[in-house]
């Protein structure tokens, strides 16, 4: 983690911005590839006919520092909505913040100020007042204090305890997006005029609560929160909410100097809207202004730390490098960088140092060797120029890596079934590495009366003891693929013991076997740069008569044997009499369907003699014959598959025959009647 505080009265009363080494680098990538990706929605839709399409696009490109290429095209579609008679104050924002940022040489109606004083007196919602007091601020006018109380009374109105706001009295559900808007428009108060007294209280009052807004963010994924956002802003509306908050707050904290952000969730908050995927223009408009508005030179602007490099040798003559940029990764103003010395034995400097400028980096020389160890440290930077970024302390980590010596190292048999009671060895040996055999060790496992015990010291490049992450010991039998691990345990006075029984080698591999076990020392540490799997020796083990030998199939991923499925016996068939019922009954349908034909008899004299309809009806009696032969022959010897195809011809041809054979009869009996 690394650490951000702000000046002035942000460090001396919120402490330090946490900014994690990921959240850093997505703020950087932002000036890159995610730069471009709101490029090009900004240019999805080259034309921008809308006002509020124009308006996304001029104030997206004004945040990323990009001229658009139809810049006359955006002046004329703000210059139209401006030589209307009356203009609405939200149109009247928008167009004056596009002639704004492009530079537009446009005249403004002279009756606009007065439009707009009447709808702030006479609007009694948050948007009426945004609108409205926004829009006077981009046109640099002067107002009286008693209206700006009056519009400020009433936002205040639509505050509820926890810092949101409602959009109208008569809205129920407040929002952390109108609370955004809210500070917005408060900074923009501030360039009108003096307030009144009422005013003054309004403003400090809704400051007071910004604190308590910052509360119902909510954490979304690693080191990034989020506001909830509001059904109106569509499926983006959590990026709405949490960029109107970033963008609102950052302004407000520009324009009044005891305004105080609580700094670790700005940063969690940005984070998130750099994580964002934006979907459309107004989306990109979100993304881009609000984190514009969190890196524009100002003296709460936070600047961002980064160590080069993670880790260092603990041999001397090494280097610590750091680089110091803004908050979206952008070169940062002239600094200086200091080092200030940490609490406790693990320190880098003894007294405060300042880094060296080498090529747009800052060195700090560790000409000593360091003890191996994770130093956390803090940096202080102080920008030359105070009105342009803020004084920060972050707190950094440097890992020291070194080669870790293993020493020491006595293998014993030991009599008793169990390693916890303390016992004289039966039989020891010492082991010195790289090399060397305890081959000759014997572990004998007769009543299970016996253990292996092994100690050993890790010492670090200053000789003193090591605790490293992994110390296990691998043991290998003389047959099977699998291995037993067993981990070290260290002592008060550094010394790793293993110890390893007979049970336990049964218990791991599936049984014990005569013969040489080959063991061997597992090292590793991210502080260590001889991370190692190191062969000690053999052992021979003599297990009881009664122990189970370990199997021939070494573990579960080994080869299994072949096998070959046994048939299943076939199912006895059921007594003839029973096929017999259910043929009779199958038949019983055919044998009453003749019985009727039987009884109602051929009526031939309905039957065409002359024209086209001998045919059809010749076609219907044939395909319905047809038909029944075929169920007839699916019930004798055709499968599913063979008379579906038959049966949809059969099907078809009958219906082209039927309906003319059908139609034909029916004019006919007309005809006669």
């Amino acid at each position: 983690m690394r650490k951000i505080c702000f000046g002035g009265l942000w460090t001396a009363l919120l402490g330090c911005v946490l900014l994690p080494l990921e959240t850093t680098a997505h703020l950087v990538a932002f000036a890159n590839a995610d730069k471009e990706d709101l490029l090009r929605i900004v240019k999805r839709n080259s034309t921008h006919d809308s006002l509020e399409e124009t308006f996304y696009a001029a104030e997206t490109l004004k945040a990323l520092g990009e001229t658009p290429e139809n810049h006359q095209h955006m002046c004329s579609t703000a210059q139209q909505v401006m030589d209307a008679p009356r203009v609405a104050s939200r149109h009247a924002f928008q167009a004056l913040s596009i002639q704004a940022g492009l530079g537009c040489a446009n005249p403004v109606n002279p009756v606009l100020k007065q439009v707009l004083l009447e709808e702030l007196d006479a609007s009694s919602s948050l948007s009426g007042v945004y609108y409205a007091i926004g829009a006077l601020a981009l046109l640099k006018e002067r107002v009286s204090s008693d209206v700006i109380g009056r519009a400020l009374m009433v936002v205040k109105e639509l505050m509820d305890d926890d810092g949101s706001f409602r959009f109208r009295e008569d809205h129920v559900a407040s929002s952390a997006g109108a609370a955004g808007m809210v500070y917005e428009m408060l900074a923009n108060a501030k360039t009108l005029g003096p307030m009144s007294a009422a005013g003054h209280a309004a403003a400090q009052e809704i400051q007071e609560t910004i604190s308590n807004l910052f509360g119902l963010a909510e954490e979304e994924g690693d080191d990034a929160l989020t506001f909830d956002g509001d059904d109106a802003d569509g499926d983006n509306a959590n990026l709405a909410a949490t960029a109107r908050v970033l963008l609102g707050s950052a302004k407000l904290a520009r324009a009044e100097e005891g305004v105080l952000l609580p700094a670790p969730k700005v940063r969690d908050l940005a984070a998130f809207v750099v994580r964002s995927s934006a979907i459309d223009a107004r989306d990109a408009f979100h993304v881009a202004t609000s984190l514009q508005a969190l890196d524009a030179p100002a003296p709460t602007r936070p600047l961002a730390v980064t160590a080069r490099n993670k880790f260092v040798s603990s041999a001397p003559s090494q280097a610590l490098k750091l680089s110091v940029t803004t908050i979206m990764g952008n070169p940062a103003p002239e600094c200086r960088v200091t080092v200030l010395p940490s609490d406790g034995p693990m320190t880098l400097v003894s007294t405060p140092t300042d880094l060296l400028v080498q090529n747009g980096e800052y060195v700090l020389r560790l000409d000593k060797p360091l003890e191996m160890g994770t130093y956390t440290f803090s940096v202080k930077v102080s920008p030359t120029d105070p009105l342009v970024a803020a004084a920060s302390r972050t707190t950094l980590s440097l890992l020291v890596r070194g080669n870790v010596a293993v020493s020491d190292i006595k293998v014993a048999i030991h009599s008793g079934a169990s390693s916890s009671v303390p016992s004289s060895p039966l039989a020891s040996t010492m082991v010195a590495l790289p090399g060397g055999s305890a081959s000759h060790l014997t572990l004998d496992a007769l009543e299970r009366s016996q253990h292996l015990r092994l100690t050993l010291s890790l010492k670090s490049t200053t000789m003193k003891p090591f605790r490293a992450n992994q110390v296990m010991l691998r043991v290998t039998p003389p047959v099977g693929e699998a291995s037993a691990y067993f981990v070290g345990k260290m002592t008060d006075v550094g010394t790793y013991i293993f110890a390893v029984t007979c049970s336990q080698l049964e218990e791991q591999l599936g049984g014990v076997s005569a013969g040489s076990y080959r063991y061997a020392l597992m090292l590793g540490d991210k502080l260590m740069e001889n991370s190692q799997v190191t062969e000690i020796g053999n052992l021979t083990v003599r297990p009881p008569p009664n122990m189970e030998p370990i199997p021939e199939v070494g573990n579960k991923f080994s080869k299994l044997p072949d096998f070959s499925p046994a048939p299943k016996a076939e199912d006895e068939p059921p007594p003839q009499w029973i096929s017999l019922v259910f043929t009779v009954l199958a038949l019983l349908p055919l044998v009453l369907l003749f019985v009727m034909l039987g009884q109602l008899g051929a009526n031939l004299r309905a039957f065409p003699k002359e024209g086209p309809a001998i045919a059809f009806n010749l076609g219907l009696h044939l395909g319905i014959a047809s038909i029944m032969g075929l169920l007839v022959l699916y019930w004798l010897k055709l499968s599913v598959l063979q008379m579906l195809p038959i049966l949809g011809g059969l099907c078809l041809l009958t219906c082209m025959t039927g309906y003319p054979a059908l139609s034909s009869l029916v004019a006919s009996k007309v005809k006669h009647a």
